[in-house]
């Protein structure tokens, strides 16, 4: 009797340890896991610098062309107005191009435009962000034209304007590659009145913060 009852003593240790460990391992494997650390905030504002460029269709040719196309440089700001991966901010942009046109004349054109644009950006791979938007606002736009023995005429207007953009890049760093549409009657001679049409690209370096 005694061996039965040690005997049975020891089946029932063994017993209450398989429970124990059996109750810990599912107690373990039902632990909620722990959240994914999340990606770093997206940087809602970026200043960018680079190349500009426009094709100006106007009603009268300049030495035959009827879209000359100048080119200079710009600069480019937004803020984001959204906490997510998309909405609505503000976009202001400034360029200034110039083009020789024939002999001993020159044109140029300086636009500072502000929009509103609606965004949507995220992570695509390794840390690379990836932005696409589309804007509408307005433009200033100042045209001015050197006429050889004639003299230089100049005139400004604000038009609508829309477009849109993409950037790509790091967290701190990207390019800007930017496109818009803007129309604008101007007066060079008095009495005359000339519609422009210009479609401006901008590309450029964008710092972001």
């Amino acid at each position: 009797m005694i061996q039965i009852a040690l005997g049975s003593r020891g089946i029932t240790k063994r017993l209450v340890i398989a429970l124990i460990a059996g109750y810990v391992s599912l107690a373990l494997g039902d632990e909620p896991a722990q959240p994914s650390a999340q990606p770093p905030a997206l940087k809602k504002r970026a200043v960018a610098l680079g190349w500009a460029g426009s094709t100006v269709g106007v009603d009268v040719p300049r030495d035959g062309d009827k879209k000359p196309d100048p080119g200079g440089w710009g600069v480019l700001g937004r803020v984001d107005l959204h906490r997510d991966y998309r909405g609505w901010g503000l976009q202001l942009a400034y360029s200034y191009m110039e083009e020789r046109i024939g002999s001993g004349g020159e044109l140029s054109l300086a636009q500072a435009g502000l929009h509103a644009y609606y965004a949507w950006e995220g992570e695509v791979e390794n840390s690379l962000r990836l932005r696409v938007y589309s804007k509408v606002g307005v433009s200033r736009t100042d045209f001015e034209e050197t006429v050889p023995l004639t003299g230089t005429f100049s005139d400004d207007a604000i038009g609508p304007s829309f477009g849109g953009g993409v950037e790509w890049g790091v967290r701190r760093w990207g390019f800007v590659f930017d496109v818009g549409w803007t129309f604008v009657d101007v007066e060079l001679i008095p009495g005359q009145e000339e519609s422009l049409n210009v479609s401006a690209g901008f590309f450029g370096l964008a710092y972001c913060f």
